[in-house]
């Protein structure tokens, strides 16, 4: 994974997450605004990336090699340490603390609204190196036009309110690029250590409600496919910054 703004003064991302479809997601959040962007799979790639390509801001999983992503803390570049937002399992206070006290810039619960990330990184990067991240509102996913300002989708000139809910559904689907995700998978991604005692059929009646919102503007086969024990949202190219 990686992205080459226009820009050759986009600050430098590192994306030190194992998981396949985390990693997709942070990566589609990050169209929001303009990063050039790598990731890495293991700690000694994270490690490798930080000493030299020298990232403005490091977002780490925490489970990274068997739970040593906080190992990542407070690895330094000329300026200091390399800023870092830790995406922590949902493990309560003890697990934030944690990371605060290695020296954490921030940390985030998985799961974590779409807009806390995109927020965060905006706000750490101009803090600690005085970069103005250029905020895009607006991305392109498949068909649609995913506004998280606004908390809409657009299909050409039609726009469709959404909840917050159904927001976050569109965004890890599409961290998918048009592969299907599993309903436990999507249980995890939307509540959490709350999906253990949730029915899979609570993702089924989301899925429903979404498509009823835009069944007024979808008259083909579908954004969203029923496919391989869960959905997919049906894609032509992958997610891009619109505006």
């Amino acid at each position: 994974m990686e992205a080459n703004p226009t820009n050759p003064d986009a600050p430098r991302c590192l994306i030190a997450v194992r998981d396949d479809l985390l990693a997709n997601f942070v990566h589609v959040l990050l169209n929001h605004g303009e990063y050039e962007r790598r990731r890495a799979r293991t700690l000694a790639e994270a490690d490798k990336q930080m000493q030299g390509w020298k990232p403005h801001l490091a977002i780490v999983e925490l489970d990274l090699d068997d739970g040593r992503g906080a190992e990542l803390i407070n690895r330094n570049d000329r300026e200091g340490p390399i800023p870092v937002i830790i995406l922590a399992p949902r493990g309560g206070m003890r697990t934030k603390l944690d990371a605060f006290e290695r020296g954490a810039d921030d940390v985030l619960s998985i799961p974590f609204p779409p807009e806390e990330l995109i927020a965060r990184a905006l706000s750490l990067v101009k803090r600690r190196h005085g970069i103005t991240v250029k905020f895009r509102p607006s991305i392109q996913v498949g068909h649609l036009e995913l506004d998280i300002l606004a908390q809409k989708v657009r299909v050409d000139d039609q726009e469709i309110e959404l909840t917050a809910r159904e927001d976050s559904l569109l965004y890890v689907l599409a961290a998918a690029a048009g592969h299907a995700v599993a309903r436990e998978q999507l249980l995890t991604y939307m509540y959490g250590d709350d999906a253990l005692v949730l029915s899979s059929n609570v993702i089924d009646r989301l899925v429903v409600e979404l498509r009823r919102k835009l069944g007024r503007v979808d008259t083909s086969a579908g954004f969203i496919q029923t496919a391989a024990g869960g959905y997919l949202l049906r894609m032509d190219r992958p997610p891009v910054p619109a505006r």
